[in-house]
């Protein structure tokens, strides 16, 4: 059996990734943030192939305990998804400080802490890969995408990436990132945007940004995921990929 860790795993993209493992017959450690997340995702994914874990992995403390829970049932981990990450809203030159600070802890902090005590794990795995999440506003300047803060965090996240890549190479981990466009999710909760506003948000984005006419589910990022963890990628390292429908092609 395979083993997979999906931080983020019982809301938005994560869960779509922790769904999609669990139905290719991998066992997942999900790690969530919060109890409500969890105790929906207990009530609503009924599999003896999955494990919660509740934490803040911008605390090292947690990264250590996640890592050591693995060891302790498994010995190894053939794939780490880092999904987790924030939005804490909107800004430019504005943005406070204890923002920025909160931000990249959890969104590339966090993210380089449970990779780093999870690495010895990973190489034990069987063609182990790590995919991080990103986004597509790592990937320019635009001005849709409006909180500095968040598109530096992500552009943190794909160079990050590419240094893994080349760094962990001989040990045969792969590591690659996916950057997604506008994806269903309830990330706007986080920083406390309204349900209207953000919905009026979507459709202007859908209209401007979005080429293929729609904006993207969490399954759209787990089926990409699926393929960056299998083999069928084996020769692909240090990829960071846009999935958007469209949205890094406009101006």
């Amino acid at each position: 059996m395979r083993i997979a860790l999906v931080t983020g795993g019982t809301s938005g993209i994560g869960r779509g990734i922790t769904e999609q493992f669990l139905s290719e017959d991998y066992h997942v450690f999900c790690i969530g943030l919060g109890s409500q997340h969890i105790q929906e995702c207990q009530e609503e994914i009924s599999s003896d192939s999955i494990t919660y874990i509740q934490g803040d992995l911008s605390n090292e403390d947690v990264a250590i305990e996640v890592a050591s829970t693995i060891e302790k049932t498994h010995g190894k981990l053939d794939v780490l998804v880092n999904a987790a990450g924030v939005y804490l809203g909107s800004g430019g030159i504005d943005e406070p400080v204890e923002r920025w600070r909160k931000m990249l802890d959890i969104n590339l902090v966090g993210l380089f802490a449970i990779t780093q005590k999870c690495y010895p794990l990973l190489k034990q795995g069987t063609k182990p890969s790590i995919i991080n999440i990103s986004s597509v506003c790592s990937l320019h300047p635009y001005a849709s995408c409006t909180s500095t803060c968040y598109s530096v965090s992500k552009a943190g996240v794909d160079l990050l990436t590419k240094r893994l890549a080349k760094e962990l190479a001989p040990d045969g981990i792969r590591v690659n990132a996916i950057s997604p466009g506008v994806v269903t999710s309830n990330i706007w909760q986080r920083c406390g945007t309204k349900r209207e506003d953000h919905e009026e948000w979507k459709e202007i984005m859908l209209k401007e940004r979005h080429p293929l006419g729609r904006t993207g589910e969490p399954q759209d990022v787990a089926h990409l995921a699926s393929f960056l963890a299998s083999n069928k990628s084996e020769w692909m390292t240090g990829s960071i990929i846009p999935l958007d429908g469209g949205y890094s092609v406009t101006s």
